[in-house]
C-alpha cells in the first residue's frame, strides 16, 4: 500500500485536535472502516499515524496537499462531525474549508447548545456582511457571552454584550436579556439603569403575559430600588414579585425572587432574617443544577452566618462557595466571600484578620472588580481604625469617595462612608449631620447602620438613651455584636435586665467561633462585659418595644407616613435629653423571636419556602409494623432551640393546592421536645404559622392566639366577637385602592364574620358578615383571601373589603361548602356538598367550569402534577386540573375515611382507621381502600390506635397523630416507622391528636384534643 492511500487518512487526522475515530474516517472518505483500518495500519507501520484511545492522532507533519483538496477533505470532516453532534468542531473545519456561512451555523449551534464560549467567539468574529448570523440567534450569543464574562469578573465586558443582546432579541428573550442587563449594571453599581431596566422587564413581560417572568423582574426591581433608598416602593415590587412567582414561577424563579428578599434584608442590615432566608434557599439551590447561582447563595449565607457570630457555619460555607468558584472561574463569587470574611472580622473586632482580609478583597476587586474598589476601601479604612491608625483610614475613606458613583448611585456607601469619617472626627461634632444621617437611615430602612451611628453618638453626644436605642435596633436585626458595643457606649451592664439578653446572643456567638475567636472577644470590653453578664429568669419586652417606638417615632416613622429631617424639625420632633427608662426587663432574645416590628416586616417579603420534593416513593411489599420504642423525657431531655428560635411557615395543608405537603423537611433526627404549653381552652381549628408565630383559632375564647413559636407562649391575642373554629390564614392580600399588596391577617368567627389585621401596624378592616355559618378556612391566594360558606357562595376580599362573591348575590347559590378551596395557576377549586367540583376564576370569581361526582367531600381538594383529587365519601376522584374536560378516574374507596388526603408525585396518602394507605390511582381500579392489598409503594402502615389527622408530608416523612396520642414519623419511600413520640408523656395527660400536624424547620408541633400544643424536637 503506498503513502498516498492513506495520505487522506492522515491529513484528515492532523485537522482535528483530538484522535480521530474510524467512523469518522469512513464517512469522511466515503470508505468502509474496514478500508480505514487497512490504512491506517500501515501509517501506523511507517509512523504517520499513531493510536491514541479509541482513535488516531498525527505522529509527524500532515502530508502537503494542495490548499483546495485540503479545504475539500476539511468541508467533508466537518459535515461528518456536525452531522454527529459535534458542532464546534465541525464549525472550525467549515472556516478551514472556507465554507463561512455553513460555519456560522455549527458554531451557533455550539454556542447556544454546548455553551462554548470559544464557538461564540468565533461566530461574532467572521465577517457579518458575508455571513450574518440571524438577528434573534445572534442576540442569544451575546447574551451567552455576557454571562461568561461576568462570571470571568469582566463586567464592563459583560455590560457591552449584554447592550448588544437587548437591541437584538424579541419576544420573552428579551426579558431574559434586560434581566441580565439590570444585573451587570447593579454590578456597576449604576442601580438607576438596573432599576430602569427591570421595570423595562417587567413591563414587556406583563405585555407579554409572562408573568412568571414579571415577578422575576419585578423581585429585581425591588433590591434596586432599596439600594436607592426607596424602602417602600422597594418592599411594593418585592412583595409583588413574589406573589407572582409563587403563583406562575418555576423552582429556578422562586428560588432567585427570594434570594432577592435575602439580598434585600441583608442590605438592610436585618441580618437575622438574611440568614434565615439563605439558609432556607440552601436545598432548593443543589437542586438548581447551576454551580455559580449556587455559590453565589453559598457566599451571602456565609457573610450573613459570620455577622450573627456563627463564625465556624461561616468559614464552612465560604470555603464551599469559594471551590466553586476556583472550579468555574467565577471571580464576583470571590469576591462576595472576600468581603465576608472582612465583615465577620470587622464585626468582633479582629484588627489582624481584618487587615489581612480587606487586603485580600481589595486585590480581587483592583484586578476583577474595580467598580467595587469603593467598597473595599472602606473596609480598608475601618480595619485601620480598629488600630488606631487614623491616617490611614482617612486616605482609605478619601479613596473610598473618590470610587464611589456621584448622584444618588453612590447614596448607599456614601453614607456608610460618613459614619467612619464621624468617628474620626476630632473638633466640633456635627449633631445636626449626625441627626438628618440616622433619620436617612431609619426612613430607608438601613437599620443595621443606624444602630452603628446611633452608637457613636451615644459616646460623642454623652446619650445613654442613643446608646440603648441602638442595642435595640441591633438586637431586633439579630447583630449581638453591635448590640454590646451600644450597652457599652450607654455604660448600662450594671443593668441586668439589660445585660443578660446580650450575655445570652453573645455567649451563643462566641460557642459558635473557632477557639482563637471567642478567645479573643474577651481582649474587647464591650464583648468581655456581654459574655459575663448574669442571666435572668422573667423577660418582659415593654421595654425593648418603648424604645424601638422612640427611635422611630423621632425618625418620624411612626406614622402614616415619612417625614423628612426638614419636616420632622417644623412638627418638633428634634431628638431632646433622655429620658428615664422603664425600669422593667429588656431582653433582645425575646424580640428576636417574638415578633417585634422590623422582623415582621421583613418576613412580609421573604415568606415561606416552597414545598420540598420528597423522595419517590419505591415499591416495596413489605408490611411494616414499629419496632420504634416509645421516646419518654428521661432519655430526651428537654433540648435547648436553635440559636435563632423557632420559625417558619405552615398554612393550611402545606401549600395553595393543598397537598398535604409541608414547605419543610422535617428531620429523621430525633431529640425529646422544646416546650409543652396549654394556651388555655380548646382548639378545633388547624394551626398555621407564620414568622415567629403560630395562629390558633380558640374555639372557647373568641379569640385567635399569637403564640410565640420558640416558647410556646400566648405572645398576643387578637379578638373575635364569636367562637374561631376554622383555621386563620396569614398572607399577601391585593389592597383595593391602588398597587401592592399587604401581609394581613384573617380569620373568620362563628356566624361568619370575617375579620382582618395588617401583620406591621396600621389598622384593621371593619369586620365583614357573610351571612352565613363558615365550616372552611380562608385561604389566601393570588392577593384574596378566599372563603367558601356554609350558604354555598364563595367570598374573595382584597385588604379592604369584598372583591367577588360566586355566586352572584342575585344568582341561586350552590350546595353548602364545608371544604377550604384549592388553588392552582389562578383557578380555584372548590367543591360542595351535592358532590359538585366547581372550577372559578381567582382573579374575577368568574365560572369556569363544573364536574359532577356525586358524593359529598371528606377534605379540601388537592391540586398536584397536573391532576385535581377529590375524597369524597366511598371514592377518591382524580381528574384532569384546568378543565372539565377528560374522563375523571373513579376509585372505589373505604366509606371509613375520614381526613383530608395527601399527594405527592401521583401517589395518593390516605388514613382509614389505624391503617396508613399510599396508593397509585394506575393500580385502583376497583380495588378497596379499606382492603389489606399493597395498592401503592408500600402495604399499608398499621399504627397502635386510629389515625386522627390528616398525613403530612414533610421531606422524605410522612407525620400523623393518633388517637392514643403517638406523633408517628414513616419514611415516604419505604413505608417504615422513623421515630414516633407520644405526647402524653410531655403533657402528663390522657390525650389524643387532633389538626394538622405542624412542620418547621427544627420542629413539629402538634395539637391535642385537651387543648396542648407540643413542640417535638426534630432538629439536628
Amino acid at each position: 500500500m503506498s503513502n498516498g492511500q492513506f495520505a487522506d487518512l492522515a491529513i484528515l487526522a492532523g485537522l482535528i485536535e483530538r484522535p480521530l475515530r474510524v467512523e469518522e474516517a469512513a464517512e469522511a472518505l466515503d470508505i468502509s472502516p474496514q478500508d480505514v483500518l487497512a490504512r491506517a495500519h500501515e501509517a501506523v507501520e511507517q509512523g504517520v499515524l499513531a493510536t491514541e484511545g479509541s482513535g488516531y492522532v498525527l505522529a509527524g507533519a500532515a502530508p502537503e496537499v494542495d490548499p483546495p483538496y485540503l479545504a475539500y477533505l476539511a468541508g467533508k470532516l466537518a459535515e461528518t462531525l456536525g452531522a454527529r453532534g459535534a458542532n464546534a468542531e465541525a464549525g472550525k473545519l467549515f472556516i478551514r474549508a472556507g465554507r463561512e456561512v455553513e460555519a456560522v451555523g455549527s458554531l451557533v449551534a455550539a454556542a447556544l447548545g454546548d455553551d462554548d464560549e470559544e464557538a461564540a467567539n468565533l461566530a461574532l468574529d467572521l465577517d457579518a456582511e458575508l455571513t450574518p448570523i440571524e438577528r434573534q440567534d445572534a442576540g442569544r450569543v451575546h447574551l451567552m457571552l455576557a454571562r461568561h464574562a461576568r462570571n470571568h469578573g469582566l463586567s464592563p465586558v459583560a455590560d457591552e454584550r449584554a447592550g448588544d443582546a437587548i437591541r437584538r432579541l424579541e419576544g420573552p428573550e428579551l426579558i431574559d436579556a434586560l434581566e441580565f442587563g439590570a444585573a451587570i449594571a447593579s454590578d456597576l453599581q449604576d442601580s438607576q439603569r438596573a432599576e430602569t431596566l427591570t421595570a423595562l422587564g417587567a413591563g414587556v413581560a406583563i405585555l407579554l403575559g409572562r408573568d412568571d417572568k414579571a415577578g422575576t423582574m419585578l423581585t429585581l426591581q425591588g433590591r434596586e430600588l432599596n439600594r436607592l433608598g426607596f424602602a417602600d416602593e422597594s418592599d411594593a415590587a418585592l412583595a409583588r414579585g413574589i406573589a407572582m412567582l409563587d403563583v406562575h414561577g418555576d423552582r429556578g424563579q422562586q428560588f432567585r425572587g427570594r434570594m432577592s428578599a435575602g439580598w434585600v434584608a441583608f442590605d438592610r442590615g436585618i441580618l437575622q432574617e438574611a440568614e434565615i432566608t439563605f439558609d432556607n434557599l440552601t436545598d432548593q439551590a443543589a437542586d438548581l443544577h447551576e454551580p455559580v447561582t449556587r455559590a453565589n447563595q453559598m457566599a451571602y449565607h456565609s457573610r450573613a452566618l459570620g455577622m450573627v457570630g456563627r463564625i465556624n457555619e461561616s468559614m464552612t460555607r465560604a470555603a464551599e462557595a469559594r471551590a466553586i468558584a476556583a472550579e468555574h472561574g467565577a471571580k464576583a463569587i470571590d469576591f462576595l466571600v472576600a468581603l465576608g470574611e472582612v465583615e465577620g472580622a470587622l464585626t468582633f473586632r479582629r484588627s489582624a484578620d481584618a487587615a489581612r482580609a480587606a487586603e485580600n478583597a481589595a486585590r480581587i476587586a483592583r484586578d476583577d472588580l474595580p467598580s467595587w474598589q469603593n467598597r473595599t476601601f472602606h473596609y480598608e479604612a475601618k480595619a485601620a481604625l480598629l488600630v488606631g491608625d487614623r491616617e490611614a483610614a482617612r486616605r482609605a475613606l478619601t479613596e473610598a469617595r473618590q470610587h464611589t458613583p456621584t448622584g444618588i448611585d453612590g447614596w448607599r456607601v456614601r453614607n456608610l462612608i460618613r459614619v467612619t469619617e464621624m468617628e474620626l472626627i476630632e473638633d466640633a461634632w456635627p449633631q445636626r449631620e449626625a441627626e438628618d444621617l440616622t433619620d436617612e437611615f431609619l426612613q430607608s430602612r438601613q437599620y443595621l447602620a443606624a444602630a452603628e451611628l446611633l452608637t457613636i453618638r451615644a459616646e460623642r453626644e454623652k446619650d445613654a438613651e442613643l446608646g440603648l436605642q441602638a442595642a435595640a435596633l441591633a438586637g431586633q436585626v439579630g447583630a449581638p455584636a453591635h448590640a454590646a458595643l451600644a450597652i457599652e457606649a450607654a455604660g448600662a451592664w450594671n443593668d441586668p435586665s439589660v445585660a443578660a439578653p446580650a450575655g445570652v446572643l453573645m455567649r451563643r456567638a462566641a460557642a459558635a467561633m473557632p477557639d482563637d475567636w471567642s478567645e479573643g472577644l474577651r481582649e474587647v470590653p464591650a464583648f468581655a462585659h456581654a459574655l459575663e453578664a448574669e442571666a435572668v429568669e422573667e423577660v418582659d419586652s415593654e421595654a425593648l418595644d418603648d424604645l424601638l417606638a422612640e427611635v422611630l417615632t423621632s425618625a418620624g416613622l411612626a406614622g402614616d407616613f415619612v417625614l423628612s429631617p426638614a419636616q420632622r424639625r417644623a412638627r418638633g420632633l428634634v431628638r431632646r435629653k433622655a429620658r428615664r427608662r422603664k425600669a422593667s426587663p429588656v431582653t433582645w432574645l425575646a424580640a428576636a423571636v417574638g415578633g417585634a416590628a422590623l422582623v415582621v416586616s421583613i418576613f412580609a417579603l421573604t415568606g415561606g419556602d416552597e414545598p420540598v420534593t420528597p423522595t419517590t416513593p419505591v415499591a416495596q411489599a413489605t408490611t411494616t409494623t414499629s419496632s420504634t420504642t416509645t421516646t419518654t423525657l428521661p432519655e430526651n431531655p428537654n433540648p435547648e432551640p436553635p440559636e435563632l428560635g423557632l420559625f417558619g411557615v405552615s398554612q393550611f395543608r402545606g401549600s395553595d393546592g393543598l397537598t398535604g405537603v409541608a414547605s419543610e423537611a422535617a428531620f429523621s433526627a430525633f431529640n425529646g421536645h422544646y416546650w409543652a404549653q396549654k394556651p388555655g381552652g380548646f382548639f378545633r381549628a388547624d394551626p398555621v404559622a407564620a414568622g415567629r408565630f403560630l395562629y390558633l383559632g380558640s374555639s372557647t375564647n373568641d379569640q385567635v392566639y399569637l403564640i410565640d413559636l420558640t416558647t410556646g407562649t400566648v405572645a398576643d391575642r387578637l379578638e373575635a366577637d364569636g367562637r374561631v373554629l376554622v383555621s386563620v390564614a396569614v398572607g399577601d392580600m391585593n389592597v383595593a385602592r391602588g398597587d401592592g399588596t399587604v401581609k394581613m391577617v384573617v380569620y373568620v368567627a362563628e356566624g361568619g364574620t370575617v375579620h382582618g389585621r395588617p401583620v406591621e401596624g396600621g389598622g384593621a378592616f371593619a369586620p365583614i358578615s357573610l351571612g352565613a355559618d363558615v365550616s372552611a378556612g380562608p385561604v389566601i391566594v393570588g392577593g384574596l383571601a378566599v372563603i367558601p360558606t356554609e350558604g354555598g357562595r364563595v367570598y374573595a376580599l382584597n385588604s379592604d373589603g369584598i372583591e367577588w362573591i360566586y355566586p352572584a348575590e342575585d344568582q341561586e347559590p350552590l350546595a353548602e361548602i364545608d371544604e377550604e378551596a384549592a388553588y392552582e395557576d389562578g383557578i380555584l377549586y372548590v367543591v360542595d356538598q351535592s358532590g359538585e367540583l366547581h372550577l372559578i376564576e381567582a382573579e374575577t370569581g368568574i365560572a369556569i367550569c363544573s364536574r359532577r361526582f356525586g358524593q359529598p367531600p371528606v377534605g379540601n381538594p388537592v391540586v398536584s402534577g397536573g391532576n385535581v383529587y377529590v375524597q369524597a365519601t366511598g371514592v377518591v376522584v382524580v381528574a384532569p386540573a384546568g378543565t372539565c374536560d377528560g374522563t375523571e378516574t373513579i376509585i372505589v374507596a373505604s366509606a371509613e375515611v375520614t381526613n383530608p388526603i395527601a399527594v405527592h408525585d401521583g401517589i395518593i396518602f390516605s388514613a382509614e382507621a389505624n391503617r396508613l394507605f399510599p396508593f397509585d390511582p394506575d393500580l385502583m381500579t376497583l380495588e378497596s381502600i379499606g382492603s389489606d392489598s399493597q395498592l401503592g409503594p408500600w402495604a399499608p402502615y398499621i399504627a397502635d390506635s386510629d389515625i386522627t389527622t390528616p398525613p403530612v408530608i414533610a421531606g422524605e416523612l410522612i407525620i400523623f397523630g393518633t388517637q392514643n396520642g403517638i406523633v408517628y414519623a414513616v419514611d415516604l419511600a419505604t413505608g417504615d416507622e422513623v421515630w414516633r413520640f407520644d405526647v402524653g408523656v410531655a403533657t402528663g395527660e390522657d390525650v389524643g391528636i387532633e389538626g394538622s400536624p405542624i412542620v418547621l424547620k427544627n420542629t413539629v408541633i402538634v395539637m391535642t384534643n385537651q387543648g396542648n400544643l407540643v413542640a417535638i424536637a426534630t432538629g439536628e
